[in-house]
């Protein structure tokens, strides 16, 4: 990393901030007209989606037109924000920091405070995430299990929200007896329970290798049968995207293995220490 790296955003996301911005504006100045053309409309409800949709113009077109606020340039020597024209030593920089709903990683001061950001719509992210790991050098602690928390910002906004679907279908069924309500609580009760059977709840590093439980399953892998591990990107539906752990076995192959919400550096970091001590002997 002798020459400094500018990492930007992937032309094709400028492109879909561009026009994303100008349907999101049409549909906020739609929203803003609709009652001075149907007095039944509500002008509370006209403004809410209004406002709405302009702040959602200004973030896609902020996206769109000046994509080098996203841009970030790192060195042997530290991390500089073009557009801003700041830099900061790695020395300054102690810890990373995911966000899930912003799609982004935040790089960290030694006060907590972020200093910059690696957006996930970088082009090169994984290159640019690694760099910065090695910048920083992490520290992880000496943890052997990481689970999936329920506590975690994904897990407990899909709790509320279905917790909120169940008691309103509930509440119809018995209140008018509306068949509607009951099966879209039977709908939730169902993908919760499939995602109970099939997400990954724990990975356990042992002496032998890890031991991966999916729902009521629990295998073991080797770590003879683990050819490397990595971080990555994994599309996770409509247009979001995970930072994941990756394990690549010796045919190529890879498999994520993250629980969700434990922490990603954290496990990568400790698989690959359990590569290397199994390889040594």
């Amino acid at each position: 990393m002798a020459v400094p790296v500018e990492f930007r955003i992937q032309r094709s996301w400028v492109a879909l901030g561009k026009w994303l911005g100008f349907v999101a504006l049409a549909m906020g100045l739609f929203s803003l007209a609709v009652p001075m053309f149907d007095a039944e409309v509500p002008w509370w409800l006209a403004v809410v989606s209004g406002s709405l949709g302009l702040a959602g113009a200004w973030w896609c077109m902020r996206l769109g037109y000046r994509p080098r606020l996203y841009s970030i340039e790192l060195s042997d020597e530290g991390v500089r924000l073009p557009a801003e024209n700041r830099w900061a030593p790695w020395s300054q920089l102690t810890d990373l920091a995911e966000r899930l709903v912003l799609q982004r990683v935040d790089i960290l001061d030694q006060t907590g405070s972020r200093f910059a950001s690696l957006e996930y719509q970088l082009d090169g992210f994984s290159e640019a995430l690694d760099r910065t790991i090695a910048g920083i050098r992490l520290l992880s602690p000496e943890q052997e299990t990481f689970r999936r928390q329920v506590s975690s910002g994904p897990s407990l906004f899909g709790i509320v929200v279905g917790g909120l679907m169940v008691g309103f279908g509930i509440w119809q069924w018995f209140s008018s007896g509306a068949f509607s309500g009951l099966l879209l609580a039977c709908i939730f009760v169902g993908v919760a329970g499939y995602d109970a059977m099939t997400e990954i709840w724990s990975v356990q590093l042992r002496r032998e290798g890890l031991v991966i439980k999916r729902g009521p399953r629990t295998r073991i892998i080797p770590w003879n049968e683990i050819a490397g591990v990595e971080l990555s990107l994994r599309p996770v539906g409509n247009g979001s995207q995970l930072l994941d752990v990756f394990l690549i076995h010796p045919s190529g192959t890879r498999e994520h293995i993250r629980p969700l919400g434990s922490n990603p550096f954290h496990l990568k970091s400790r698989i690959s220490h359990g590569l290397e001590a199994s390889r040594t002997g």
